[in-house]
């Protein structure tokens, strides 16, 4: 994310990155609650339980929302997406498991998408 704004990467510690976070204006939320999955593979996620957005939507003014990964985009489309009222943006996956696609072009290119809607050109 530090790349893609341009900015000095934050130190590993939570309290840094949740720093780094608002100073950019960024939210991260994950999208479910609770689910049961095997290991991290999103593959076997089943009985997902999608976290309730009503609240932070009332009490904020987000104008985009980005998903990381095909499935967690999959999954806000279908059970949070109506709720919420915006569509998410997909963002490739930043999982270690990901390294070769991110790599390619089309990786950074999606993830700059972040810094042109904090800039207001998206």
């Amino acid at each position: 994310m530090a790349k893609v704004l341009g900015k000095k990467e934050p130190l590993p510690e939570i309290s840094s990155r949740r720093q780094f976070a608002l100073q950019n204006h960024i939210a991260i939320w994950v999208t479910l609650k609770e689910a049961d999955i095997v290991g991290s593979k999103d593959a076997t996620i089943e009985n997902p339980v999608v976290n309730d957005f009503s609240e932070l939507m009332q009490n904020s003014d987000i104008q985009y929302i980005f998903t990381e990964g095909k499935k967690s985009t999959e999954l806000f489309k279908t059970f949070a997406a109506e709720q919420v009222g915006i569509e998410p943006i997909y963002l490739p996956s930043a999982s270690p498991a990901n390294r070769a696609q991110q790599k390619k072009p089309i990786y950074l290119e999606r993830w700059s998408l972040i810094k042109k809607a904090i800039d207001g050109l998206l």
